[in-house]
């Protein structure tokens, strides 16, 4: 509609003819706001994408750790650390003692599997025989 409002005064051929300076400075208006804005919609672009990954990362975190008993205790009792001075800490630990019981059963399955090794030959065993 602005294009139709714009009346050609002169008419000269060597400037494309069209010399009105108003549509010359609408060009530039919209160029210079354009490079302008370009860079700050690009910012905001980009914190929205690291707000959803924020997003979702907190939430898939939240689901663990209300899926997991372990969890929930061990966050209860840094709480309890922090803001009680340890008042809770033996309740903390008869809760926590049958995880650490599991923990220890693991680890000894895991020695006593067998697993083969390569044992690494000495670097004076790699110098080339003539």
């Amino acid at each position: 509609m602005v294009m139709k409002q714009l009346t050609q005064k002169h008419e000269l051929q060597n400037q494309g003819g069209f010399s009105d300076f108003r549509l010359r400075f609408f060009v530039l208006g919209f160029m210079s706001l354009g490079l302008t804005m370009v860079p700050f919609i690009g910012i905001i672009a980009s914190i929205i994408v690291v707000l959803v990954f924020a997003i979702f990362t907190a939430v898939k975190i939240n689901e663990f750790q209300q899926s997991n008993p372990k969890s929930i205790l061990l966050h209860r009792q840094a709480m309890d650390q922090m803001y009680n001075y340890g008042a809770k800490a033996e309740y903390y630990e008869l809760l926590l003692k049958p995880y650490e019981k599991d923990k220890i059963k693991q680890s000894m399955i895991s020695k006593t599997k067998t697993t083969k090794h390569i044992a690494h030959a000495n670097s004076l065993n790699l110098v080339l025989i003539r």
